[in-house]
């Protein structure tokens, strides 16, 4: 099981990445590479992949035939595709990505869960490449916070409408609202968003301050619409944010950080 409470498993491909947005301030994936590159250098066995570190991007293809080890990803589990990285970064080829998609499409009875704040290389890549996207391919933004949310979650429900009228797939897309850095406004996308995940930033107790207001009113929005939702975790501060709490309604606390819910279908599941 992956530690990510909201996938099963993981399957990196891509090593390395390049920070580009507020959410990558404290990146867990910087850190663990760093680790893992230490442990390659010590010629332990598993980190042999990470041993370029950080600053080189590397599509791994000898990790593509991974997918098809049936153990490790059996069948209705969900996979989140290059945490470690991102799918959408420009110093991976159209090619490569390419070797990904069919890939993923040849696996149809797995869901994968492609998250990116790339989201016009996303955007470009796969209006050119539409056959690439199946059903069983959920496509996310990274949106930490409303700037993020303006720019990257336009694009991605532009995609959605573009693919469903060029190809008829009605395709699943996701926002992770994690790092949570300020309140979010997601009236103009809540409607066709399939699924909202909120989390707060865990970063060796430097991790910045998620408000419960803010969470508060995402679970909100997404009630209003029954639009998913997912409650990750409160991050590095967890406990000066609920000394803080003072006088809330704990019953409705108790709700928003229990509620984890996945799209399936046209409807979406609970899982306690």
């Amino acid at each position: 099981m992956s530690k990510i409470e909201w996938t099963d498993k993981t399957w990196n491909v891509i090593t390395g990445c390049t920070q580009t947005s507020p959410a990558c301030q404290n990146c867990y994936a910087k850190a663990m590479t760093n680790r893992l590159q230490g442990m390659a250098k010590k010629g332990i066995k598993g980190a042999e992949k990470y041993i370029s570190g950080w600053d080189s991007v590397i599509f791994h293809t000898d990790m593509l035939g991974h997918i098809f080890n049936f153990k490790k990803y059996p069948s209705g589990c969900r996979v989140f595709v290059n945490s470690m990285s991102d799918t959408f970064h420009s110093e991976i080829s159209d090619s490569h990505l390419k070797m990904l998609f069919n890939l993923m499409g040849a696996r149809n009875d797995v869901t994968f869960q492609v998250l990116t704040k790339r989201h016009m290389r996303m955007y470009s890549f796969l209006i050119e490449f539409k056959e690439l996207v199946t059903p069983n391919i959920w496509l996310g933004v990274t949106a930490e916070n409303q700037a993020m949310v303006d720019e990257r979650v336009d694009w991605l429900v532009y995609l959605k409408q573009e693919i469903k009228g060029f190809t008829d797939k009605d395709i699943k897309i996701f926002v992770s609202c994690e790092p949570l850095l300020e309140n979010l406004n997601l009236s103009k996308y809540i409607d066709t968003l399939d699924w909202v995940i909120v989390g707060g930033e865990k970063a060796h107790k430097k991790g910045r301050i998620m408000e419960y207001e803010w969470v508060k009113d995402i679970y909100a929005q997404c009630q209003k619409t029954q639009t998913p939702f997912f409650f990750k975790q409160w991050g590095d501060c967890e406990k000066k944010i609920k000394l803080s709490m003072q006088g809330i309604d704990n019953d409705l606390l108790h709700k928003i950080e229990n509620t984890k819910e996945f799209p399936m279908n046209q409807t979406f599941i609970r899982e306690s």
